[in-house]
């Protein structure tokens, strides 16, 4: 039979000899990450981290497909490790974008340059904040550094989800794993608010934080923001979350994957609590007031409107047992006012900011700002991302951002409104409208530039929208115009 068919039995047998070699590199490379994630942890230095984030990266290109290596690297940015050249979560970034590269002919991965005004105005955007170097005081190599890696992992980021998630399948499984984490990071952030002088996460990672002060424990002053960089950012990714939960519980077919998403709910509203950010739940009431306003031909307005009927009515009969964990917020909402300390210093922050801005119009001051930078109570960061923006990298840079902003909008209105796009698609395009404009909300007093890691999280959210509507063009092309049918849900 072999001398019969030489060629298909060599191709049998190639097959075979590749999946071997597979199998023997994925073996290798399990061995050694395993070694070296125990060295990790029993000697948790800076040189382990960087040698294991080399055998990552490594192993990627080896043995890894594009799309896994992707959800890895999903994983991995609510954890980012320092090394010398960048956080372990922009490394991954810069390796999977690496990987597609390399196997974008094999797999005949497509263009990600689909959105040609979007593209433009990043090119501009990134333009600008390089241009800014011009401007910048260079005694900060190392911080300087770390925020240009950030923002252009993060806009690889963008482009490496466009190219990957092309299909249904693979953009909401996406998603789910990225609203996964989301709820892993709520749970931290309900341990942090719950249990304060303790300390949950190893310490070689940038974020983690020692245990709660004596002072604020005596002031009650217990802030949670799991291993984000700020109360305020985690809060935001808190609300953004939540509305990407709801429509994933909506989409949910089995009863047990809805139970899932409900109670992730439940747990991001929680720690948002635990955050003790007013703003957030701000932008949170906000948010459902405009879905509520404009769900249109989205989403049935009886059905959001239930939710908020639900949400308050549930808040309310749960108040008494959980009352001594919502004191901190609900305290501070009742201070907020022009005469709150918050308030004022930020007040105080951006108006020199402002003063500063036509010293230096079209190039800004520099992408990193140096502690002490400003005088009162805040001294470095502005507090808004659109003042900050215009600060830091010229008033050219604030107008490109927010056309970029303008686009993602209407194209996630335009398509949550079309009656040809099947319902699910149209729905979360809806949510992924809701999120952006809630977003943009929040972004007045607080700057997603901080980190590295906000700057991944606000791109992925931004790649979605362009990616969704890659999938609703795909769907329009095979004639997929069902409209998928839910059964009644809040």
């Amino acid at each position: 039979m072999k001398g019969l068919f030489p060629g298909r039995y060599r191709g049998i047998s190639e097959d075979m000899a590749h999946s071997a070699q597979h199998n023997l590199l994925t073996m290798i490379f399990g061995f050694v990450g395993a070694v070296l994630v125990t060295n990790v942890m029993l000697e948790p230095s800076k040189r382990n981290i960087e040698v294991l984030a080399g055998v990552i990266f490594l192993g990627f290109v080896l043995v890894a497909h594009p799309f896994k290596a992707l959800l890895f690297t999903v994983v991995v940015l609510f954890f980012p490790a320092s090394t010398s050249v960048g956080t372990t979560s922009t490394l991954l970034i810069f390796a999977v974008g690496g990987l597609v590269m390399m196997k974008s002919r094999l797999l005949q991965i497509p263009s990600p340059f689909v959105k040609r005004n979007a593209d433009i105005a990043l090119t501009g955007f990134m333009l600008t904040v390089i241009l800014s170097l011009f401007k910048q005081d260079l005694g900060y190599p190392r911080q300087i550094s770390n925020l240009l890696t950030g923002y252009v992992s993060a806009v690889s980021l963008y482009y490496i989800i466009i190219q990957l998630a092309r299909t249904r399948t693979s953009f909401f499984r996406l998603v789910s794993t990225f609203e996964v984490m989301a709820i892993v990071m709520g749970i931290l952030a309900i341990l942090q608010a719950m249990f304060p002088q303790k300390q949950f996460l190893p310490a070689f990672f940038s974020f983690s934080k020692e245990a709660m002060s004596q002072k604020d424990l005596l002031t009650r002053e217990i802030r949670a923001s799991a291993t984000f960089s700020g109360y305020e950012l985690f809060a935001e990714f808190a609300v953004m979350s939540l509305i990407i939960q709801y429509f994933l519980f909506r989409r949910a077919r089995s009863i047990n994957l809805k139970i899932f998403w409900l109670a992730g709910s439940t747990i991001m509203l929680m720690a948002l609590f635990g955050s003790g950010t007013r703003a957030g739940l701000i932008v949170l009431v906000a948010g459902l007031l405009y879905a509520i306003a404009t769900s249109g031909l989205a989403v049935p307005k009886k059905d959001l409107l239930k939710l908020a009927f639900v949400g308050f009515a549930l808040f309310y009969l749960m108040l008494p047992f959980i009352g001594g964990y919502t004191d901190l917020l609900m305290e501070r909402m009742s201070s907020l006012g022009t005469k709150d300390s918050s308030v004022q210093s930020r007040e105080v922050v951006m108006r020199q900011a402002l003063h500063a801005i036509p010293d230096s119009p079209f190039l800004g001051h520099g992408v990193f700002t140096p502690e002490g930078t400003f005088r009162g109570g805040v001294t470095m960061n502005i507090h808004s991302l659109y003042v900050t923006l215009a600060y830091k990298f010229g008033i050219p840079n604030l107008v490109i951002f927010l056309w970029f902003a303008s686009i993602l909008f209407r194209t996630s209105w335009r398509l949550s409104r079309d009656h040809s796009v099947p319902r699910d698609l149209r729905e979360f395009m809806f949510a992924l409208n809701v999120a952006l404009v809630m977003f943009l909300l929040d972004e007045v007093k607080i700057e997603f530039v901080r980190s590295a890691q906000s700057m991944h999280v606000t791109f992925f959210f931004f790649a979605l929208i362009v990616s969704l509507e890659q999938v609703i063009l795909n769907a329009r092309r095979r004639g997929d115009t069902q409209y998928g049918m839910y059964p009644r849900v809040l």
